[in-house]
C-alpha cells in the first residue's frame, strides 16, 4: 500500500453510539491529517445485544471511513455469528 493517503470518516465513526474505532499503520500529515503509513488496517467494535446486530452496526459504521486502495472484508465475525445461532 501507498503512504500519504488521507483516511476520510474516521471522526465521524468514532462519535457513532456503541461503537469504537482503532486503527494501525496511520500517521499524522503536516496538515495534522491521518494519513496511511503502511498497510493500514481499522479495528471496529460495536457493541449490541446479540452479536448480529453488533456485527451489523461495525459494518455501518465502517462504510464511513475510506482512502485509497483501502476494502473491507465482510467475513470477519460470520462464523461466531453462525455458531452462535
Amino acid at each position: 500500500m501507498k503512504k500519504g493517503f488521507p483516511i476520510r470518516g474516521l471522526e465521524t465513526a468514532k462519535g457513532q453510539p456503541d461503537v469504537a474505532v482503532f486503527h494501525a499503520g496511520t500517521a499524522f500529515n503536516a496538515q495534522k491529517q491521518v494519513v496511511t503509513a503502511r498497510w493500514a488496517g481499522a479495528r471496529r467494535d460495536g457493541l449490541g445485544r446479540y452479536t448480529e446486530g453488533a456485527h451489523e452496526r461495525v459494518y455501518q459504521v465502517t462504510e464511513q471511513i475510506h482512502f485509497e486502495g483501502g476494502f473491507c472484508r465482510r467475513d470477519i465475525g460470520q462464523k461466531a455469528i453462525e455458531v452462535l445461532r
